[in-house]
């Protein structure tokens, strides 16, 4: 009797350390093709970025930003994490898309003011860190930029679909989600979601209003 039960116990450690294998093996792979698949975007947009004119020209680069850029970020998932799970469920559903479009165009803002400030930097996929259930997670990018020391930063990456979303990301620690939560956390607050909406509308405007004025 002892020794069959000492048989279970070994048996049961070495499936265990199968299973464990396999579920590592699981997770490398999956880490392997996040950074490829990051690492084509990079590459594309770095392409982009050295094939245009100086100035950019507004209706291309606006065009790419759309059609390329805005397909890997979730601005949805974005403007849920800076509210914050509690007040986002009371927000009134025609209220949430709003927001959603009015976050949309936010990011489609920073990333035409980002694309401003081009020196010839390139992004590098280094590493995956992905949580126990391979749904979301950090993949560091370091950024290599001509006469300047690298820059290291984290992009907070989601699994949606099979699609990896980036929603997020930090530099020195320190998140983006994070900065924006209490300014727009006071502003709902005061103004509801209605004062949040109009707040990011106003600032997008001006952009907008700009590039209808260039030729």
């Amino acid at each position: 009797m002892i020794k069959k039960r000492i048989l279970s116990f070994i048996l049961i450690g070495v499936m265990s350390l199968f299973v464990s294998e396999r579920g590592i093996s699981a997770s490398i792979e999956i880490e392997k093709q996040i950074l490829e698949k990051f690492q084509i975007e990079f590459d594309r947009v770095k392409a982009f970025a050295e094939s245009q004119k100086r100035p950019f020209a507004s209706d291309v680069l606006m065009d790419f930003i759309e059609t390329q850029m805005m397909k890997r970020w979730s601005a949805e998932l974005t403007i849920r994490a800076i509210v914050g799970k509690k007040r986002w469920r009371v927000i009134k559903p025609k209220e949430k898309q709003e927001l959603i479009l009015a976050y949309e165009n936010t990011m489609k803002r920073y990333l035409y003011e980002t694309f401003q400030q081009y020196k010839g930097q390139k992004p590098v996929a280094e590493k995956v860190e992905l949580h126990s259930n391979h749904k979301k997670g950090w993949l560091t990018v370091r950024l290599l930029i001509p006469n300047f020391s690298d820059v290291t930063l984290d992009l907070k990456i989601y699994n949606r679909d099979g699609e990896w979303l980036i929603y997020d990301f930090r530099y020195q620690g320190v998140s983006f989600v994070q900065l924006k939560a209490l300014d727009y956390f006071l502003t709902l607050k005061i103004n509801g979601a209605e004062g949040l909406i109009n707040k990011l509308n106003k600032k997008n405007e001006q952009l907008y209003k700009s590039l209808e004025s260039k030729p």
